[in-house]
């Protein structure tokens, strides 16, 4: 049975996400395709009918969990430098350091971002870190 092509940008985004986070929890060595897979629900199958490899995965899913930190901090800062006080009491409160499956992806992901394959080391922040 065909899926649909919004199915099928359904279940990649399923896969990003569940990768994003598992990978922010566990890492990347510590989180197997099939652990992704099982969370999104989805086939390995599916998942390599999106992704090349699981380095390809990995560089992805971290492009997408920078693209969400800095959602979340233009949301706090509301765009203004004079912001950048709160969102770094938001970002080295308690709450922030004890949820590591939402929290930053540099910090869950950094010693292992070098040991990668050069997409993964090779993640572009996007441009609302720099205009600062």
């Amino acid at each position: 049975m065909k899926i649909t092509k919004e199915k099928s940008e359904k279940n990649r985004q399923t896969l990003l996400e569940s990768a994003a986070l598992l990978f922010s929890e566990r890492g990347i060595d510590g989180t197997g395709v099939a652990d992704v897979c099982k969370r999104a629900g989805l086939t390995q199958g599916a998942l390599y009918s999106h992704f090349n490899s699981k380095e390809d995965l990995a560089a992805e899913a971290l492009a997408y969990k920078i693209g969400k930190s800095s959602s979340k901090m233009k949301k706090i800062t509301g765009g203004k430098e004079r912001a950048l006080k709160a969102y770094l009491d938001s970002y080295l409160s308690a709450g922030h350091r004890d949820d590591i499956a939402d929290g930053c992806p540099m910090a869950a992901s950094s010693s292992e971002i070098g040991r990668r394959m050069e997409a993964l080391s090779a993640v572009r922040l996007p441009t609302v870190f720099w205009k600062w």
